[in-house]
């Protein structure tokens, strides 16, 4: 998908239409903005959806650190820290 193909009558293209699609784990993220809620999202290929810009699956890649307990990673982006569901850290 490039983006001159994307058209959807509440998006503009991010970058003033020079946005070129992200690739991440076998699909495509194209940076938007949602001209009705005035938010930058994603739009996502092939699943044909539009995901806000935070829940990016990048957003949420360990960076460092494990828990000893789950073995999850301490540090994300951004400062959050997640981890496996049972943990008592959770």
């Amino acid at each position: 998908m490039a983006s001159n193909n994307f058209y959807h009558p509440d998006y503009e293209v991010g970058c003033g239409g020079t946005e070129v699609p992200t690739e991440w784990g076998g699909k495509k993220f194209l940076y938007v903005w949602n001209k009705k809620t005035l938010r930058h999202e994603y739009y996502v290929t092939p699943d044909d959806l539009f995901i806000s810009d935070t829940d990016a699956p990048w957003m949420h890649k360990p960076i460092s650190g494990d828990c000893a307990e789950c073995g999850m990673a301490h540090s994300f982006f951004f400062g959050a820290t997640f981890h496996k569901e049972g943990c008592s850290k959770a």
